[in-house]
């Protein structure tokens, strides 16, 4: 079970990079011009999660105007939110490694099914 674990933190850390990396590398420009939302597409209407992607570049761009004009809810509660989790998720895999401790993050307590 210790070895799942440490392979499902070190999968975790490199989804982690790939996407911080991805949306800091690609300009919010990008998004703005090829975003495809089917939903919007049919019915004309915006649907509630149209604009998060534009918000969360904008956020690692360090342009809070532009994400809360994109997103206003996903700015305000969803990334500090979806921040906390992460952040925690990565001190619990790194305090782990060093206490050699069996404490389970938020992350991984959801997948196993276990309780904090």
């Amino acid at each position: 079970m210790k070895l799942k674990i440490k392979i499902f933190s070190w999968i975790r850390i490199l989804i982690y990079l790939a996407l911080f990396i991805t949306f800091f590398i690609i300009p919010t420009s990008y998004f703005i011009d090829n975003t495809i939302c089917h939903f919007h597409k049919i019915t004309g209407y915006l649907c509630p999660t149209c604009g998060i992607t534009r918000a969360f570049s904008s956020i690692l761009h360090f342009n809070l105007i532009n994400s809360f004009s994109f997103h206003p809810v996903f700015t305000i509660l969803v990334f500090p939110i979806t921040l906390f989790i992460i952040v925690q998720d990565l001190y619990t895999i790194i305090k782990r490694e060093i206490t050699k401790n069996n404490k389970y993050s938020f992350i991984e307590a959801i997948f196993l099914g276990r309780i904090l």
